[in-house]
């Protein structure tokens, strides 16, 4: 009996330990935050500041989950910062934690629930700035903030903004031939109804944690709420960087390099090459009208180069190219009403890139008759339950697809409609998602089928792959 009593004691204890411990009901484990603010005068030196900060937490939203999971995947894929920072935390509501700094610029937060958020921390006189914290155990962090200046106007000679300055431009704002502007990590511009003229030298030079911010300064932003960077002629290199609620994101006309920055929310474009090329490196381009527009740039010595770069949720177009043919690798295009629009004289180069559910077309090729070249298509993953067609070629369209993978529910793959010209169309070696033939022909309307008739053109799909093609789409 007294053995009973004891394994019944010891069971007891298990219970009471394992079982309290593992309770689903308990609450979720707590952080404190804690931190100082530092104060600095314009020029960067440490000042006594009496005024006291504002502290706000917001908790991350799932706009942006989609990006999240493309960078999980292919790490290679946009830009190389947090894409919780793309929020604008003017339009997310209440913080989820706030706190205010005493005199001597610290602060403490407690009860805090282990998550990913955005910290804002603003002062009058000195703007706002934002960065992502990711509370797991108790953290400590020091901020930096300079005082708010309004920018003058023209730049004409050398001039440095930052690092952590916050800057208002009110008026229309120009950097002059022989003007340069630097700006450096940590900086946030916000611009009104004005435009950011560049004949001279820009250089953005944020970095991942801390990226330089172009933006609204409406307390309640919108699309178009300023004109956006337009360089005329001049040369501009941008690296970590968020430009977001201008018209068009960036007008080049004049020698641009774009890396690890998000183009988000422009009104009209998100980038427009008007003539001049440039290059597109992890880039991400979202919430536009269009995401790229290259018009002439065939003239230019180079073409536009665009690589690892993420064009989602565009209500028109990711890619629109009149007189255009860039160079385009490992690049994901998602949610876009038609991914890619190539027109007259634009013979576009697609290596080893992914199209996901383009409302209407992955592709759409309107050429005009007569002219000679091809658009490629080698390497590249099409995928999509409810697009109407992934390649539609309408007048004259001449392209060249190999070594693809065509995963599709409904519509077509190859859509071949007559207009002026008949349309060729070379599409050996690919992975149709069927071995039969007659799936496969199922899959393409053109000048055999009925409405697609009257010379529209033919698609070569002879010796198709047997099974998946394993590298196409974008690369880790």
């Amino acid at each position: 009996m007294k053995r009973k009593i004891e394994i019944l004691l010891i069971c007891c204890v298990f219970f009471l330990f394992f079982g309290c411990n593992s309770d689903p009901t308990s609450p979720p484990s707590t952080h404190k935050l804690s931190g100082k603010i530092i104060f600095m005068d314009s020029s960067g030196q440490i000042i006594e500041n009496n005024s006291s900060a504002q502290i706000d937490l917001y908790a991350v939203g799932t706009e942006f989950e989609k990006i999240k999971e493309l960078k999980s995947d292919h790490s290679s894929l946009g830009t190389n910062m947090d894409s919780g920072l793309f929020s604008d935390h003017r339009l997310l509501g209440e913080p989820v934690k706030s706190a205010i700094t005493g005199s001597n610029g610290e602060f403490e937060i407690k009860d805090i629930a282990e998550n990913k958020y955005i910290l804002v921390y603003s002062a009058d006189g000195f703007g706002w700035h934002k960065r992502i914290i990711d509370i797991h155990d108790d953290e400590y962090v020091e901020l930096n903030m300079r005082e708010t200046i309004i920018a003058e106007q023209p730049v004409s000679n050398s001039l440095t903004w930052g690092p952590d300055q916050h800057i208002i431009i009110d008026d229309n704002f120009a950097i002059l031939t022989d003007g340069s502007l630097i700006i450096l990590e940590n900086t946030v511009i916000e611009i009104s109804s004005s435009d950011f003229s560049v004949i001279g030298e820009l250089e953005i030079n944020g970095s991942a944690e801390l990226p330089v911010i172009l933006t609204s300064s409406e307390t309640q932003p919108a699309k178009g709420d300023w004109e956006g960077v337009t360089s005329s002629l001049g040369n501009c290199d941008l690296t970590y960087c968020i430009i977001q609620w201008a018209g068009t994101g960036i007008d080049n006309e004049g020698n641009l390099e774009v890396e690890n920055t998000a183009l988000l929310n422009s009104l009209v474009y998100g980038v427009i090459f008007d003539n001049n090329s440039g290059i597109i490196n992890n880039c991400t381009i979202y919430d536009c009208r269009d995401g790229i527009y290259g018009t002439w740039t065939k003239e230019d010595s180079e073409e536009i180069i665009i690589n690892n770069s993420i064009f989602m949720n565009n209500d028109y177009h990711g890619l629109q190219l009149y007189e255009s043919s860039p160079a385009i690798t490992n690049c994901y295009y998602y949610g876009n009403s038609t991914h890619v629009k190539a027109q007259y004289n634009s013979y576009p180069l697609f290596e080893h890139c992914t199209f996901e559910n383009s409302e209407l077309y992955a592709i759409y090729s309107e050429k005009e008759y007569n002219y000679d070249g091809q658009i490629t298509i080698n390497y590249c993953e099409f995928i999509d339950d409810n697009t109407f067609a992934f390649i539609r070629c309408y007048r004259s369209a001449d392209i060249v697809a190999e070594y693809n993978n065509f995963l599709i529910n409904e519509g077509y793959i190859f859509h071949l409609e007559y207009y002026n010209g008949g349309n060729n169309v070379l599409a050996q070696n690919n992975w149709w998602g069927t071995t039969v033939e007659t799936e496969i022909q199922d899959l393409i309307l053109d000048e055999t089928d009925e409405p697609g008739g009257d010379d529209a053109g033919t698609v070569n799909y002879s010796n198709w792959f047997s099974q998946v093609v394993g590298n196409a789409g974008v690369q880790p």
